[in-house]
């Protein structure tokens, strides 16, 4: 029985009971089909390599960009960097991020747009304001052929900063609290 795998990578016999999964195929022919499979799903972007490149900061990551993405990229982040004077630089998840007692935002450059992660929060606080944009729960997409709106960003910024800095003191009166019980 012919096997391969499938979008997941979970080996599939050709046959219609799929519950039999590793039990009949021939185990020689998978190789084979799995590359098969394998160059079909990767022309689709759907399989992510495994050695992908890895980055230790900012500089490095914005460095793998052409040079005007580097600049909308770079401006991005100077916007940030003045919002949040005090955060620190760090990479979370492959993509810059700021933090301070928490991560504050993370921003990418993906193909047509530049994604702005300022949490779920930061895009319910200005919903109306990111309207104009796509973008889903935690996210907003600036399409990267139009000037990025750095006030809008500048105030999601100081609303995070002002978020978690607020959260770190509730916590910590919380501790002094149970410290004096």
């Amino acid at each position: 029985m012919m096997c391969y795998a499938d979008r997941r990578g979970k080996i599939v016999s050709s046959g219609s009971r799929r519950w039999r999964q590793n039990q009949e195929c021939d185990k020689g022919i998978l190789p084979l089909q799995w590359q098969q499979f394998a160059h079909h799903y990767e022309a689709r972007g759907e399989i992510m390599e495994s050695q992908k490149a890895t980055f230790e900061t900012i500089d490095e990551y914005i460095a793998t960009f052409p040079e005007d993405i580097q600049t909308i990229l770079e401006a991005l982040r100077a916007t940030i960097r003045a919002a949040a004077p005090e955060a620190e630089e760090r990479i979370s998840y492959q993509m810059p991020t700021f933090a301070l007692h928490g991560n504050l935002v993370y921003f990418a450059a993906l193909k047509n747009h530049i994604g702005f992660y300022p949490t779920s929060s930061g895009i319910a606080a200005f919903q109306q304001e990111l309207s104009r944009y796509e973008g889903s729960k935690g996210a907003v997409r600036f399409p990267i052929n139009q000037p990025l709106p750095m006030d809008l960003i500048r105030k999601i910024v100081a609303y995070r900063v002002a978020e978690n800095l607020n959260r770190a003191a509730a916590k910590a009166q919380k501790k002094a609290r149970q410290r004096k019980v």
